[in-house]
């Protein structure tokens, strides 16, 4: 019975490609890629054209909040894990900490459209989840607590993976449940708790104690410098901090020392084995998207660097709207790089309408 229920399952892995069929390491990205894409339309999903897309997207991430426990989870070495929100969809119940994160965020970041809102109460499910996955460090994890010592890294068997024994502390997962509180701070005050705010203080600590002293952050589940710094960056900016600390200034100067010549940025994925920042041979668009973010949130709207890397997007853009097939930029586990084939454009859509927001300031 359970081979032939998995067997039901596996079409949802295998998709097709021109003329052939391949199979995707997971079942799909549904829960991540609406995220983003509801933030990207933001406030302008009140547009006519826009609203029955963003009601759509609404609808999908309401529906596929995860609200109820697993039979005796802990039997099985599982954490609670009701308010969460999985990578993919509702059935698949493996709930994650950026992805509730970024769907708060979407959620609350295109209230007001005459649909069911975000309830305080999914809204306290989501934080009291999340709030289990917050290491001694004062980083957040991905899926499970960080308990046992990194020691046990000594005991992986795989011959791929890097570092899978135990769940770790990772500083863009941290960023985007800072960026989530602030969101809660920001729009549902009475929500916003004193454990909050100390969740927040000691994510802030550990994300300035894991920046190199090149001013950079590693991540882990996107390429690798650029996207750590992107997240990292709005999350300490959206915490209140300064856009001149010196934090946030270095973290900008490192991705000005990497522009390319064109005013893009190009990561390879090199980079993720060496540990380092390696020069792709060409610029990368989501991956620029990543970059201008960060700089915009330090303060370089009107710096001319940065306006010869918005009109490097804009020229890359093709004549129906999207932007060409790019190099890889997701990762897995140090090793894996992972197609994410909708980056590219919301990452991208997020960097033009911030430059926009930063021009419209500047003018007032």
């Amino acid at each position: 019975m359970k081979l032939e229920k998995s067997w039901e399952k596996l079409p949802l892995y295998l998709w097709e490609d021109d003329d052939e069929i391949l199979m995707q390491g997971f079942t799909n990205t549904y829960t991540w890629d609406c995220g983003f894409y509801l933030q990207a339309i933001g406030k302008d999903a009140i547009d006519p054209d826009l609203k029955p897309l963003a009601l759509k997207t609404r609808k999908f991430l309401l529906d596929n909040q995860v609200m109820t426990e697993l039979k005796n989870p802990f039997k099985y070495h599982r954490l609670p894990r009701a308010g969460g929100w999985t990578f993919s969809y509702l059935d698949n119940g493996w709930v994650v900490s950026d992805c509730t994160a970024e769907a708060v965020k979407a959620l609350l970041e295109t209230e007001g459209l005459g649909d069911e809102p975000l309830s305080d109460e999914r809204i306290k499910k989501a934080v009291s989840f999340i709030m289990l996955l917050q290491g001694k460090d004062g980083g957040w994890t991905s899926v499970d607590k960080a308990i046992g010592s990194p020691k046990l890294e000594w005991f992986n068997a795989a011959n791929v993976f890097v570092d899978i024994m135990v769940d770790h502390s990772y500083v863009e997962c941290t960023a985007s449940i800072i960026q989530c509180f602030a969101q809660i701070k920001q729009s549902r005050p009475h929500l916003f708790t004193s454990e909050m705010e100390n969740a927040m203080e000691r994510a802030v600590k550990y994300l300035l104690k894991s920046q190199y002293k090149d001013g950079s952050w590693e991540a882990l589940w996107g390429l690798c410098f650029t996207y750590g710094i992107c997240f990292v960056v709005e999350g300490l900016t959206m915490y209140g901090m300064s856009k001149d600390h010196k934090a946030i200034q270095r973290a900008c100067t490192y991705l000005w020392s990497k522009q390319k010549e064109d005013g893009g940025w190009g990561e390879a994925q090199e980079s993720a084995l060496a540990r380092e920042y390696i020069q792709a041979d060409a610029s990368v668009v989501d991956q620029t998207a990543w970059c201008i973010l960060a700089l915009l949130n330090g303060g370089y709207a009107e710096d001319p660097r940065l306006i010869k890397a918005i009109e490097w997007l804009i020229d890359q853009q093709l004549e129906d709207g999207d932007w060409p097939v790019q190099p890889m930029s997701g990762l897995f586990y140090k090793t894996t790089m992972v197609s994410y084939r909708n980056y590219k454009r919301y990452f991208s859509l997020l960097a033009l309408k911030k430059y926009k927001e930063e021009q419209i300031k500047e003018s007032i």
